[in-house]
């Protein structure tokens, strides 16, 4: 029986062409199994600046990865589309390494454009969920080789649950603020006068075209008084400007105002018109303001 000569059967040239056999079929094995990673949570946002009617952003998301590797991003580019409107561009020139079978949070960059936001912003008042869907391309390192690969997340954000967007940048997430309360009475009613606070905590100025509300108490819509701004207002950078504000409540509506004094709080129902960027944004407001309790004690309620 002839023996076998190893040196023979693997010679240099067939263990390189057996080695890049295996590792092709480990690379197709990946290919095959490769799961997408998705984006599962957006974090915290940060504005840094805004130039022409672009707004670049900061952002913190957690992506998860489901395969059984980690991940090495190279690069990564995605379109942001709001109920199926190109609203932002979100990209990472630095590299990423997502956890294997693991949640990573990544800081991306964010370029927001403010018209598309106010072409879309009027549907949004009149819906209850929308659908924000990621959509790009994005570099990876698997064994000895770069792969592109198309992403595609889609995720249904409930608009109840989160409030207008809109609202809390440009009046503020705590709402109006409010100080030098003062009151006076007679026989025919009571005037009120207070400043009322916007706060901006963002790197650039935007305007108030417009702010007319009216003034109800805390638990109802029973109109008390009504305020109305008289011109527009630029609300500077990182500032809260305060505005005068004046209304009068017949002495027929006193006793219904009765319980401001016990809840320490107004309401303001009514509409604002923001300008950011040249860009109209109208926003229905409807908030409970709360009033300072060491001058509601001395006032005439």
């Amino acid at each position: 029986m002839p023996e076998l000569n190893f040196k023979k059967i693997f010679t240099r040239k067939r263990v390189l062409w057996l080695s890049l056999l295996l590792l092709l079929l480990a690379f197709a094995g990946v290919a095959l199994t490769f799961q997408t990673p998705q984006m599962v949570k957006i974090g915290k946002t940060e504005v840094k600046r805004l130039e022409g009617k672009i707004m670049y952003v900061e952002a913190e998301v957690v992506i998860h990865n489901a395969n059984f590797f980690p991940i090495h991003i190279q690069s990564f580019k995605n379109n942001i589309f709001i109920n199926n409107a190109q609203a932002a561009v979100a990209h990472r020139k630095e590299k990423i390494t997502l956890k294997a079978q693991a949640n990573t949070t990544v800081k991306l960059q964010v370029e927001l454009d403010i018209k598309a936001l106010a072409e879309i912003h009027p549907k949004l008042k009149q819906q209850k969920i929308c659908a924000i869907d990621m959509k790009g391309k994005y570099k990876l390192n698997a064994l000895v080789t770069t792969l592109s690969f198309n992403g595609n997340n889609h995720q249904e954000v409930d608009l109840s649950k989160e409030g207008d967007q809109i609202a809390n940048f440009t009046i503020g997430k705590d709402g109006l603020k409010v100080k030098r309360l003062k009151t006076a009475s007679s026989n025919k009613g009571m005037n009120i006068s207070l400043d009322i606070g916007l706060q901006n905590k963002y790197p650039f100025d935007y305007k108030i075209n417009r702010l007319d509300v009216n003034i109800t108490p805390p638990d109802n819509e029973a109109k008390l008084g009504h305020w109305k701004l008289s011109e527009g207002v630029v609300i500077h950078a990182r500032t809260t400007e305060y505005l005068p504000v004046k209304f009068y409540i017949p002495s027929s509506k006193l006793i219904a105002a009765l319980s401001i004094m016990y809840t320490k709080k107004v309401q303001a129902i009514g509409s604002c018109q923001v300008v950011v960027a040249d860009e109209v944004f109208n926003i229905p407001i409807k908030q409970s303001i709360p009033l300072p309790a060491h001058q509601l004690v001395g006032s005439q309620f």
